[in-house]
């Protein structure tokens, strides 16, 4: 009976999925134009989908999987200047560059990822394609961690004391991780929440503010999970090593396996809008033909001639809101430091937290994010 249902759902689905992909045939042949033959084809999906508790039954799959996705990320990142400092045994200046390179990538992909998206292929496959990019990236740095077995293995350093030996990985083989990481998970960062609003009716404004609630507090919840245990995984020693990296990197490498999973499944429920345009690319345009305006004066057309009034003003406005978010790289660049000169420190401190005169209990180098977590 479940299946049956599954497959009912299925193919209604489908059709209308097809209705939405074909719709510049549809246009040519009908005469109607493209962009409310679009509109109609969306409208009569959302209105269509099956509901659960009110909501589309594709929204709890998107919760789980931003879930999945963050715990996978923060439970990487956690370890991450440990692991190049300790395992890697970079000097702690060196792992901080690598670690702020793969932060700052992280946060300059989401232009890339919504590019692609809004102009090429539509949010859903920019989503699918970039996850497996992310899960490769994560595979990637699990096999750097797994000991002699390593395939990126440059060294041995063996501990005179307890006699364990620890393999040393080749630095560019955690890096080609990272990059592949910092494509995944910026690159879907613009589109899965934005992806998930769109399986909403518009008037649906109070569902839609509580998915986007939903959304963000899966996010915390999983960032702070992962935060607490991925450090306790790397603690316990495995394959005749001290430490157990590769089960640390292991298990955010499953979870964002889940959450490609958790997507996918959903699939067949999904409003699908296909790309509509993207405004960066519009401002771009709006610009280059300003500043030839400004170069070549009378000899070429305005961009108010060529894009319109209201594009020009637009653009004019979003300048203006721009001067806005100047400081902010100030903010972040001082509070992403937790991530590497906080950890830094904390491994030179012994780790004890005092909560009353009487009770002490200690907390590792890469645990005191949660606490900013936490709160």
């Amino acid at each position: 009976m479940t299946v049956g249902i599954y497959q009912q759902l299925r193919s209604e689905s489908t059709e209308d999925d097809n209705l939405i992909d074909s719709h510049d045939s549809i246009s040519d042949l009908a005469g109607v134009p493209k962009d409310n033959e679009v509109d109609d084809a969306i409208l009569k999906k959302k209105q269509s989908v099956k509901r659960i508790f009110g909501y589309p039954v594709s929204i709890p799959f998107i919760i789980a999987n931003e879930f999945c996705e963050r715990f996978s990320y923060y439970g990487m990142r956690t370890i991450l200047t440990i692991y190049l400092t300790e395992k890697l045994m970079l000097k702690d200046s060196v792992a901080t560059d690598y670690y702020h390179e793969f932060v700052a990538l992280c946060y300059a992909t989401p232009l890339l990822g919504a590019l692609i998206a809004d102009v090429f292929i539509g949010k859903f496959r920019t989503i699918l394609i970039l996850s497996c990019v992310y899960c490769l990236g994560n595979a990637v740095m699990a096999l750097t961690a797994i000991g002699k077995w390593a395939i990126f293995r440059s060294d041995e350093l063996i501990d005179p004391f307890s006699g364990t030996v620890d393999y040393i990985p080749a630095v560019w083989g955690p890096l080609l991780g990272l990059h592949l990481i910092a494509l995944g998970t910026g690159g879907i960062k613009p589109c899965v929440s934005s992806f998930g609003g769109d399986q909403f009716m518009a008037s649906e404004t109070g569902r839609l503010q509580r998915y986007f609630s939903m959304f963000y507090f899966s996010i915390n919840a999983g960032s702070t999970i992962a935060t607490v245990l991925t450090p306790e995984l790397r603690g316990t020693s495995c394959f005749g090593e001290s430490t157990c990296f590769f089960i640390a990197f292991l298990v955010p490498a499953i979870f964002m396996v889940l959450a490609v999973v958790a997507f996918v499944v959903a699939s067949p429920w999904y409003v699908k809008v296909p790309p509509l345009g993207n405004p960066i690319v519009e401002v771009i345009q709006v610009g280059v033909a300003a500043s030839k305006k400004l170069l070549y004066g009378m000899t070429v057309p305005s961009p108010t001639a060529i894009y319109g009034k209201s594009k020009v003003e637009e653009t004019k406005q979003l300048m203006r809101v721009l001067a806005i978010f100047i400081p902010f790289p100030l903010f972040w660049a001082l509070f992403e430091q937790q991530g590497s000169r906080w950890v830094v420190q904390a491994k030179r401190m012994n780790g004890a937290l005092v909560w009353r005169i009487f009770c002490a209990t200690k907390i590792c180098s890469q645990c005191y994010g949660v606490l900013n977590l936490g709160i």
